[in-house]
C-alpha cells in the first residue's frame, strides 16, 4: 500500500485527528450530519476544566486521569502507524515520545468546546445557553438515566418543565441511577404526609410549610 506523504505530523493537527475520532459527539446513533465533522461546529465529549480533564458518558462527566489520557493518546499515534483497509500510514512513522504526547494534550485543553473556564461551576450550561442567562437564572437541570429534566425554581409552574435527550453541554458529575417519570406516583410518601397532616393541609401553617408542601407536589414525578 501506498504511504501518506502528505501527512501532518504537527501537534495541533494530531489533536485536532485525536478528538474526531475518539471524542466527537454523535446526537443520533446514525451517522452524524456533516456539521458534526466540522471542528468549528462539532462537539466533544472531552472536557478540561481547573486542571484535569472530563470524559462525558451517558448523562455525566467522569474524571479522566493524566496518565490514562497520555495513554490514550499514545495509543491513538500507535495506532495511525498501521496500515488498515482504506487508511495510508504516514511515511516516515510518526515518532511516539512522551515530549509529543504532552504536547497534543496540551494543545487538546485550548481547544474551544473542551476547555472550560474556573470560573464555571458544576451542573451548569455553557454561558451562551439561554437557560443560563441571567432571566433565566432560577432554571435547574437534574440528569436521569434517560434525559435531563429542566424547571423553574423561581415560578414553580408545570409550563416552566421540559424533559430533554442528554447532550454534553450541560457540565454535571451526578446521574440520578433510575429514569424519570413524569407520571410517578408516591402512595407511601403522600400517605405520611396525610398522616402528618392528620389529613388537613391547612394546619401546617407559615410561609416556609407552604413552600415545602407546593415543592413537594411539584416533585411528586420524581419521586
Amino acid at each position: 500500500m501506498r504511504t501518506n506523504e502528505s501527512f501532518c505530523y504537527e501537534p495541533d493537527k494530531l489533536a485536532e485527528k485525536f478528538l474526531t475520532e475518539y471524542y466527537i459527539w454523535h446526537p443520533e446513533e446514525d451517522s452524524p450530519p456533516e456539521q458534526y465533522l466540522d471542528r468549528k461546529q462539532a462537539e466533544w465529549k472531552l472536557r478540561w476544566w481547573r486542571g484535569e480533564f472530563y470524559n462525558w458518558h451517558n448523562g455525566r462527566y467522569t474524571r479522566v486521569s493524566d496518565d490514562d489520557m497520555s495513554a490514550i493518546v499514545a495509543g491513538f499515534l500507535q495506532d495511525s502507524n498501521r496500515p488498515k483497509f482504506g487508511y495510508e500510514p504516514p511515511d516516515p512513522p510518526i515518532k511516539v515520545t512522551t515530549g509529543l504526547v504532552r504536547n497534543i494534550l496540551l494543545n487538546i485543553t485550548g481547544f474551544e468546546g473542551v476547555y472550560i473556564s474556573d470560573r464555571r461551576e458544576l451542573n451548569t450550561w455553557p454561558p451562551d445557553e439561554s437557560c443560563n442567562s441571567p432571566d433565566r437564572a432560577g432554571i435547574i437541570t437534574i440528569s436521569f438515566l434517560n434525559g435531563l429534566l429542566m424547571f423553574d425554581s423561581v415560578q414553580h409552574s408545570a409550563a416552566s418543565v421540559q424533559f430533554i435527550k442528554h447532550t454534553p453541554r450541560h457540565f454535571s458529575l451526578a446521574r440520578l441511577p433510575y429514569n424519570y417519570d413524569k407520571d410517578a406516583q408516591c402512595p407511601r410518601w403522600l400517605a405520611f404526609l396525610d398522616d402528618v397532616m392528620e389529613g388537613d393541609e391547612t394546619r401546617a401553617t407559615g410561609r416556609c410549610s407552604s413552600s415545602i408542601r407546593r415543592d413537594i407536589f411539584r416533585w411528586r414525578g420524581c419521586l
